[in-house]
């Protein structure tokens, strides 16, 4: 479900919202215009510090994308994760790499993509990052969209066009659009696409390759 939240800091928030589990872990917007998606990063072992949807829940109420960077990287931490944060007043977007004791940012210019494996020179070697996953559900997704960025004319992007790559079969069941197929149960629950120009937040329902065809959307925004 979606959630609308202001809570005490009076930095309000829109945030898809897993059954069972804090906001900070979907796609979010807040009323300063920070952005926040997350990638799942598969690890074989908890260590002490702070739990990754905790970080993810404190950086909704973050006031500028310095201050979201700088709680992505607060340490102790428990657990890897991915943050994708952006920020609408100052077009700009940051990609974080985090795991227990060290974290990793960029900046990327044009295109940019990350599904749930470690990329980041001082992140990719976690030794409890669990390589059967990565191996499986993440590298081939990231395989699919590659192959697929590499088709489009990058001088010439379109929403449609990213929208179409995430409605992919390619590759199943662990393919952009996934879908239940045999002893695989996960399933696309929804897509987003924020757009930083417009500071509106599009959240598609379901799986993308019906959702996009039948514009299956709600509109967000402050």
């Amino acid at each position: 479900f979606t959630i609308k939240v202001t809570p005490p800091s009076g930095v309000s928030y829109i945030s898809m919202v897993y059954p069972g589990t804090i906001t900070g872990n979907g796609p979010s917007l807040n009323s300063r215009g920070i952005i926040q998606t997350t990638n799942y990063i598969s690890s074989t072992k908890s260590e002490i510090g702070l739990p990754r949807y905790v970080i993810g829940r404190a950086i909704l109420e973050a006031k500028d994308l310095k201050e979201a960077i700088q709680i992505a990287t607060s340490e102790p931490r428990a657990y890897p994760y991915h943050h994708h944060l952006a920020s609408i007043d100052d077009k700009r977007y940051a990609s974080l790499e985090t795991i227990p004791g060290a974290s990793g940012v960029k900046s990327p210019n044009g295109i940019y993509f990350h599904t749930n494996h470690l990329l980041f020179e001082n992140t990719k070697d976690y030794k409890f990052q669990d390589q059967e996953y990565k191996n499986s559900s993440s590298l081939s997704r990231y395989i699919v969209i590659n192959e697929r960025l590499n088709q489009l004319e990058t001088n010439n992007l379109q929403p449609d066009s990213m929208l179409s790559i995430l409605s992919s079969h390619k590759r199943k069941p662990y393919s952009p659009c996934r879908h239940p197929q045999g002893d695989i149960l996960g399933q696309t629950l929804g897509t987003a696409f924020f757009d930083i120009n417009e500071g509106r937040f599009y959240l598609y329902k379901g799986n993308p390759c019906e959702a996009v065809k039948n514009n299956k959307y709600i509109t967000f925004g402050f």
